[in-house]
């Protein structure tokens, strides 16, 4: 087998088609410089796929913008309704585990650290996320020539964004997510998007090519779409870059435990000097079968608020009920009070631990608890819990504990906040964590009382899901401490400990009895 690389002479939009395998035989029939054009539809930008086999199988011209040619439709179909903002894609033959369903070469897609650069990103204020709405933002000027300007602006004019995305619904809808993890992390995504829009300077809207400053609103909805339709295509790398491929981001997103595929980034060419995005079969799919990716996201929550889903069940409201089981975990924020007479000290040994690998971000911290977490420890008394009971520990060092922080146990201190350290000490910190859930409930509840008409039934009965989720944490937390209220009386402390390493946590022998007279 013979392979040539060419370009096409035809004009800059068309770009490059690819590699090409075709007999010597054919080769010389044709002539070894007639450009290879039949069949092949280059009006679009395409990628010319090839099978390895002992015979050369027939060509497969795939479109990167629509996936509507008829060499395409061999592997795959749109479908007709959008579903989650999406078309969905269906395979239109049988296809083994392993096989590539797609490719998308870099003609087709923008890739997020790329778009920083060229746009001159320096700010960490543009994250991936925030990068790649500009190509949206950009994308609606009327003299934009990139060749996935139309399918970005199509998506834009998808009337149920607004309705489906969280990131565009607005303070009155959120009241009914009041006290949730949801609602938190909501209002730091806003804040975000709000300081990237204001870094948006006359000098970075001219490389956009935009002659009008653009509004949060519009900014925001270029924000929401990018964050939805983005795509982490695996590789060798520890990095994992974000794109935009029009066509491909039409594939649904699931749970990644029940993903039928995933994308992954290859290096072709003769040279292996080229990139394509390639949609990779995970097990075997049947002819008519719809194409799924697992989500790239943390946990669930960042799911709901990336793509406004919480399962595949929640398609309509009336299938997910309130008493399936939580795979949430809500955050707990804890901060050192600068009212503590011993604010200095402890910030002093939360840095010196943090460059040993401890927690960081003195005074403030978050942990994230599941019900998993709660049930680790109660048996171990380790996991996220363990760990915030340690923290907690060294927050509400006081009175005749406060010895601890001196410097003669700086090396120490935070070994010795594993283990109880008092009754009083064990008592507050037990008291600090279960308030703190108590306060969550209590926002809960009045969310539900002011929950109003700003909210549609599907954002009430998903607000309600993630309190019904939240609560169950909040309550599993503040019973697990009740419990170990009740086994104070049981544990050693500090001062049992350190009588017992130095073996004085005994009877006295007589013989170590001194008579002074």
């Amino acid at each position: 087998m013979m392979f040539c690389e060419r370009w096409i002479g035809a004009p800059e939009h068309m770009g490059f088609i690819g590699i090409v395998g075709v007999r010597g035989k054919s080769a010389t029939r044709r002539g070894r410089n007639a450009p290879i054009r039949a069949g092949l539809g280059y009006q679009r930008r395409q990628l010319l796929l090839w099978q390895n086999s002992t015979a050369v199988r027939t060509l497969q011209a795939v479109s990167l913008l629509s996936l509507g040619s008829a060499d395409a439709r061999q592997h795959l179909r749109l479908g007709n309704e959008r579903v989650n903002g999406r078309r969905s894609l269906y395979v239109t033959r049988d296809f083994s585990a392993g096989a590539e369903l797609i490719n998308v070469d870099e003609t087709g897609w923008e890739r997020a650290d790329v778009v920083r650069e060229r746009w001159a990103l320096r700010d960490e204020t543009w994250d991936e996320p925030a990068a790649l709405a500009l190509c949206y933002l950009a994308a609606q000027v009327a003299e934009a020539k990139s060749k996935m300007s139309p399918q970005l602006r199509e998506v834009l004019r998808d009337d149920s964004v607004r309705e489906r995305l969280p990131l565009l619904w607005d303070d009155a809808v959120m009241e009914a997510f009041r006290g949730t993890e949801v609602r938190r992390r909501w209002q730091e995504r806003r804040q975000r998007a709000q300081q990237q829009w204001k870094s948006m300077d006359g000098a970075l809207r001219q490389r956009l090519g935009l002659a009008h400053s653009v509004s949060f609103e519009d900014y925001l909805v270029a924000l929401a779409v990018a964050t939805d339709r983005m795509i982490t295509a695996a590789d060798d790398s520890a990095a994992a870059p974000a794109y935009l491929a029009p066509g491909l981001d039409e594939v649904q997103c699931t749970a990644p435990s029940d993903a039928s595929a995933e994308v992954r980034r290859r290096q072709v060419g003769l040279l292996r000097n080229r990139q394509v995005l390639t949609l990779v079969a995970l097990r075997a799919l049947r002819t008519g079968e719809e194409v799924r990716v697992g989500w790239n996201a943390s946990d669930v929550i960042e799911c709901f608020l990336q793509h406004g889903r919480v399962d595949d069940s929640e398609s309509g409201v009336e299938t997910a009920t309130a008493d399936e089981a939580s795979p949430w975990a809500p955050a707990l924020t804890f901060e050192l009070s600068t009212m503590d007479r011993f604010f200095d000290d402890k910030v002093d040994i939360l840095e010196a631990v943090a460059t040993r690998g401890g927690p960081a971000g003195a005074p403030r911290y978050t942990f994230a608890i599941s019900e998993a977490d709660v049930r680790a420890y109660r048996a171990s008394q380790s996991g996220p819990l363990g760990d915030l009971m340690q923290l907690l520990r060294l927050v509400c060092l006081a009175g005749a504990d406060a010895f601890l922080l001196e410097s003669v146990f700086r090396g120490s201190v935070w070994d010795h906040m594993a283990l109880p350290v008092s009754d009083s000490n064990e008592r507050a910190a037990y008291d600090y964590i279960m308030a703190a859930c108590e306060e969550r409930l209590a926002e809960m509840g009045a969310a539900e009382d002011a929950a109003g008409d700003a909210a549609t039934p599907r954002q009430r009965h998903l607000a309600e899901r993630f309190r019904h989720a939240e609560r169950a944490v909040f309550r599993a937390i503040i019973d697990c401490f009740q419990e170990q209220k009740a086994l104070m009386g049981t544990f050693e402390y500090y001062q049992e400990r350190r009588l017992r390493d130095l073996d004085l946590l005994r009877p006295v022998d007589p013989s170590e009895v001194v008579d002074t007279d």
